[in-house]
């Protein structure tokens, strides 16, 4: 048996496997999405948490499944493939209560 140096792309592969398990980890204890006193919240493992008042919402947009929240100074992107069925469900039920015109909402129905 011949005794292998570990090369620096050894380490490499194992920081990134941590980082995979780590991430899972993240996402198995924090939701992707809360709604709690008028704020939408998207917990991220990198920190980056971004909220948004639902009452400052001035446009939807609904392109491939998911949805884009817009104000005037923020941007939401929600990825609807990893919400459960029943949280989707309540998250288009908050956002199609919202007081949005029709050309600026997918949920406004033509009367």
């Amino acid at each position: 048996m011949r005794n292998e140096d570990l090369h620096w792309s050894d380490y490499i592969y194992f920081i990134i496997g941590l980082l995979y398990l780590a991430h899972y980890a993240y996402d198995v204890t924090h939701q992707y999405l809360e709604i709690e006193d008028g704020v939408i919240k998207k917990n991220s493992l990198y920190g980056f948490r971004k909220k948004l008042n639902l009452k400052d919402i001035d446009t939807i947009k609904k392109f491939a499944g998911d949805y884009t929240l817009k104000s005037y100074d923020t941007e939401l992107k929600i990825k609807t493939s990893i919400i459960e069925d029943h949280s989707l469900t309540s998250l288009v039920k908050v956002l199609s209560e919202l007081d949005l015109p029709q050309e600026k909402s997918p949920f406004v129905s033509i009367s």
